[in-house]
């Protein structure tokens, strides 16, 4: 999969199984607001305006039975974003996330071997 340039990407999910759900969706920080905009695993964005102890609650369309909350945490920055997701209604934090600018060391090595 393609990531946008700067795109801050979940590649770390802790908790129930539906979390993995959440890995590859993305954030994009823009540093001229200092806000964040979300966005799913296929491109499609679901916030934006977004800002370190945001929650935002969205659907995924490739997971039609369930609605998300997730928080971005303290610590978060331009280049790192961290923070609990769970289910609505449930509101308790089933699990937390993080995401890294370029994501995970295997997605950096297959965007260095394509850019050969």
């Amino acid at each position: 999969m393609e990531f946008p340039e700067k795109a801050i990407i979940i590649d770390q999910v802790n908790g129930p199984g539906d979390g993995n759900n959440l890995e590859d969706c993305y954030f994009i920080w823009f540093s001229d607001s200092k806000t964040y905009s979300f966005f799913d695993k296929c491109g499609n964005e679901k916030g934006s305006g977004l800002t370190v102890d945001s929650i935002i609650i969205f659907h995924l369309d490739y997971v039609h039975h369930l609605e998300w909350a997730l928080s971005i945490g303290p610590g978060s920055d331009s280049t790192f974003v961290k923070g609990n997701w769970t289910n609505v209604p449930d509101c308790e934090p089933e699990g937390s996330y993080q995401a890294t600018a370029g994501g995970s060391a295997e997605v950096l090595k297959h965007a260095a071997s394509a850019t050969l």
